[in-house]
């Protein structure tokens, strides 16, 4: 393995409030790094009680003929699933209302969707509705970036095989959340877009928040980019016509982070509301999910589209929000939130250098075998391939890790990192597997 470095042109645009009790510098250092080695660029936001603690914003949003386009706070990011916790707030607005009630049926909107009869909007908003994710179809990449009728979509759903009976289990689709934003507008009568307004942006103030439209540099609209062989190249662009009310919000982090303050401050629903948004069935909420951070619990949304990535996370006990929005990301997004929220709380985090070492081939042997654990049902095998360690779960693929000491090994794009021990009481290696907050131990078979 060999040691790298890359040599970029930065703009890091640091914003401090007041006199954080946190290590602002480390904050700084692990954003910058992530730019420098090309791991990620994109806006981060911190608020306590509402109030801004702390911004940064890290790398371009686009490239044209006049060159790039620097992140700053205005900068706009296609948010992705974050879309859907907007389309369930109007949901729960329209309940509110007595428009809708939890067990409406999807049949007096759209009879034609199979099983509709026994779904339920409710199981829409927690994914127990059985209706298939139309975006794990192979056909969905021939027209991602194709403008879409609302018709055309219905009947593509129309023609999928149901995954499971309605209230069966639960399954994430974004199948449901589009036809979601199509309820709200026919009772609205009036387009997902103007409802956002309406119903959103508008009461909550969020000024940087509404419906994608194309990227634009002057506009302050990112264009996302994946990585090629030396730098960051252009994605494609999902026609906002296809994810709708799944997926076709851009914003900032600071107006997320305002959005979701005000979410639990009921500021925006009724307290049953709000508190059906919470309730969490088999690991879902209806809009929100929850998730653990250190000794701490979150609830949120992340998203995914094209090349952007984005999450946010509001901690109730200490009134907290916590929002980041990237157009290039190869770090592990679980990692940069579980890493961002260490700092903030003066937890223990390693800033990451990604600096490559050299593990000695004989080191490397002792950790290859298989290793299992108690905890989840998937073994995975460690081997050396042309001297880099492979590692390999069940039924998944080969991940060549980043030595970045002799015990310790990662895999940025998927924020996957091992480290090796050995158990002095039963002479086997351990292998301590971290991944979006999620800590589990493996032990080598002898």
């Amino acid at each position: 393995m060999r040691i790298f470095s890359l040599c970029l042109t930065l703009l890091l645009a640091i914003t401090v409030w007041g006199q954080p009790n946190f290590n602002s510098a480390k904050l700084d250092s692990l954003f910058s790094i992530l730019n420098e080695k090309q791991k990620a660029m994109g806006s981060f936001a911190y608020t306590q009680q509402g109030q801004m603690v702390y911004q940064n914003n890290s790398g371009f949003i686009c490239k044209d003929k006049n060159g790039t386009t620097p992140a700053t706070p205005a900068s706009l990011y296609r948010i992705g699933s974050i879309t859907k916790m907007f389309t369930a707030v109007m949901i729960f607005q329209l309940i509110d209302e007595q428009k809708l009630k939890l067990h409406t049926s999807l049949k007096e909107f759209f009879p034609q969707i199979p099983n509709a009869g026994n779904i339920t909007i409710d199981y829409m908003l927690n994914h127990q509705s059985g209706i298939f994710n139309f975006t794990n179809k192979q056909e969905y990449l021939s027209y991602l970036e194709t403008a879409q009728t609302k018709e055309q979509m219905l009947d593509r759903m129309v023609l999928l095989a149901p995954a499971f009976k309605p209230g069966e289990k639960s399954e994430y689709s974004n199948s449901n959340y589009v036809l979601l934003g199509y309820i709200i507008e026919i009772l609205d009568k009036q387009p997902y877009a103007q409802c956002l307004k309406t119903r959103i942006t508008e009461p909550l103030q969020l000024k940087n928040t509404g419906v994608f439209v194309p990227a634009n540099c002057a506009k302050h609209i990112a264009q996302s980019y994946k990585m090629g062989q030396e730098s960051w190249v252009p994605t494609t662009q999902t026609h906002v016509s296809i994810p709708g009310g799944a997926g076709a919000i851009l914003s900032t982090p600071a107006d997320l982070c305002l959005f979701i303050t005000q979410l639990f401050e009921t500021r925006v629903l009724s307290g049953y509301s709000f508190g059906k948004m919470q309730e969490i069935t088999r690991g879902y909420g209806r809009g929100l999910f929850k998730s653990a951070y250190a000794t701490d619990s979150a609830f949120g949304h992340n998203g995914g589209i094209d090349g952007f990535a984005s999450s946010l996370a509001y901690f109730p006990e200490t009134k907290t929000a916590l929002a980041y929005t990237s157009n290039a990301m190869v770090y592990g997004l679980g990692e940069l939130m579980q890493g961002s929220h260490a700092i903030i709380n003066n937890q223990e985090f390693k800033v990451p250098t990604f600096e490559l070492v050299e593990v000695p081939l004989e080191i490397l042997e002792q950790y290859t075998g298989l290793y299992k654990s108690d905890k989840i049902p998937i073994d995975i095998t460690v081997k050396i391939v042309d001297g880099y360690l492979i590692a390999q779960g069940t039924n998944q693929p080969e991940l060549p890790m980043a030595a970045e000491s002799n015990e310790h090994f990662t895999y940025s794009p998927a924020g996957l990192s091992l480290t090796f021990t050995k158990n002095e009481d039963t002479n086997l290696f351990e292998m301590t597997l971290k991944q979006s907050g999620a800590t589990i131990l493996f032990t080598k078979t002898p």
